[in-house]
């Protein structure tokens, strides 16, 4: 079957390349979702003169990722064995910034986000692009430019390249449109991704900012980001208001916990690291009526026999009312800081948590015991801080209301200030004479 698609997507990418009228058809197809989103396509096989560059305009599409990524790899030229090619997705900057209000917490806050860079001065971006090939097949960079009125994410890639996604990427720059961010006319930098954002970059090349930032890369640089439910902003504000619909009152709720999701992280033991594995084993091996368990599906970055017979059976997706309808709400650690950070938050449960081993935005200034109940790294401890709730049911919906106070200032205007204020600093260091690559 395997073999069938990718026949059937080389023939596409051939019909594309040969018939012009089939490849606007075929961007029509995918002109779907918001006039404020400009993606523009450019590709070119540097190995290749005669080819002339190419560029597209489309709409994002309602699926947001799967069209338009698929679109960026369909090349325009038969690939030459060596070559590379450079794709690019451009958005253009249109609103009427908000610059926020500065406060001494909007400080903390950017001091929190520029992690190495809070006392030093920020390197300037080289901006280039073979420092991205390499990373293409995982855990790729971006070179970020903002230049009349764009702004735009590159990257240089293997022609036969069949690298991950840039949904990460691309969700920070649309975190930044959406809270109408003041984007300076000098910012130049990388992004990276979420999922082992830091690994093989080089502080040399110049900033790196990401979503998430794993503590042992403190060089890079904290930007708000908009995928997997871990909104701020004005996204986090839409979220916490459609949230209060699937609410269960207190008084209504099952007095046990509840965890659900994707079997994610790392499935190696370690003694200081509540991982998702190591509670799924214990409650397999030692079910509870006071745990519940949904597993969303068969873990699929697991080895086989680590698994099989060894956690609970996946029962797809879940409905927020009925994580709601539980009293606590388990929320563990993945690849980097869980993917339901902001809604779990944005409930009427009391969140219980390890302390954070990552770095996010919701994280800063987040208090065990103020903002949720701390678990240790040891799966029984559930039951433990369960009972403490089921026995302070007052300081428990305290906890709660605390919470909300704090997913609420990522929707004020000293957040926005602070937002700002780290790229403004990002940008204070870069070349604004440099343009977009000379290879293009």
């Amino acid at each position: 079957m395997t073999g069938v698609v990718k026949a059937a997507r080389l023939s596409l990418s051939a019909c594309i390349r040969t018939f012009p009228a089939l490849q606007h058809w075929f961007i029509s197809k995918n002109a779907y979702y918001m006039d404020v989103f400009r993606i523009v396509l450019h590709v070119r096989n540097l190995e290749q003169e005669n080819l002339a560059r190419r560029n597209f305009v489309v709409r994002r599409p309602r699926a947001h990722s799967r069209r338009v990524a698929a679109f960026e790899r369909l090349g325009l030229a038969e690939p030459v064995e060596g070559s590379h090619i450079i794709m690019g997705v451009a958005y253009d900057i249109d609103y009427q910034p908000m610059a926020g209000i500065r406060s001494q917490k909007a400080e903390r806050l950017v001091q929190y986000c520029l992690g190495d860079y809070a006392e030093q001065p920020i390197p300037a971006c080289t901006a280039n692009l073979d420092y991205t090939a390499p990373r293409a097949f995982n855990n790729p960079a971006l070179f970020c430019i903002f230049q009349k009125g764009e702004l735009s994410l590159w990257r240089k890639e293997p022609a036969n390249a069949n690298s991950r996604g840039v949904m990460d990427h691309k969700r920070i720059a649309e975190a930044w449109i959406t809270q109408h961010a003041e984007i300076p006319k000098n910012l130049r930098c990388w992004l990276v991704r979420g999922d082992g954002a830091g690994r093989r970059t080089d502080p040399e090349q110049g900033p790196h900012l990401a979503a998430v930032r794993d503590r042992q890369y403190s060089h890079l640089i904290l930007v708000p980001g908009s995928n997997r439910e871990r909104y701020l902003g004005h996204n986090l504000e839409q979220q916490m208001m459609i949230l209060k619909d699937a609410w269960v009152p207190w008084g209504e709720k099952r007095d046990a916990a509840w965890w659900g999701g994707d079997a994610t992280g790392n499935c190696k033991f370690r003694s200081y690291i509540l991982s998702r594995y190591r509670f799924l084993r214990h409650y397999h091996d030692e079910p509870s009526d006071k745990v519940v368990i949904h597993l969303t599906s068969t873990p699929s970055r697991w080895p086989r026999e680590a698994w099989r017979g060894r956690v609970p059976d996946p029962k797809g997706k879940f409905e927020k009312h009925d994580a709601f309808s539980h009293k606590c709400i388990v929320l563990l650690k993945g690849h980097d800081a869980p993917s339901g950070l902001s809604w779990t938050f944005g409930g009427n449960s009391v969140v219980m948590m390890q302390p954070p081993v990552v770095d996010h935005i919701l994280y800063f200034e987040l208090e065990p015991w103020v903002h949720y109940v701390p678990l240790q790294p040891h799966p029984e401890d559930v039951l433990t801080k369960l009972n403490w709730v089921l026995e302070n049911q007052d300081a428990a919906q305290k906890i709660v209301r605390r919470a909300h106070e704090h997913l609420s200032w990522f929707t004020g205007p000293e957040y926005l200030w602070a937002c700002n204020e780290v790229l403004r600093r990002v940008a204070s260091g870069q070349d604004e004479s440099l343009g977009l690559p000379n290879t293009l």
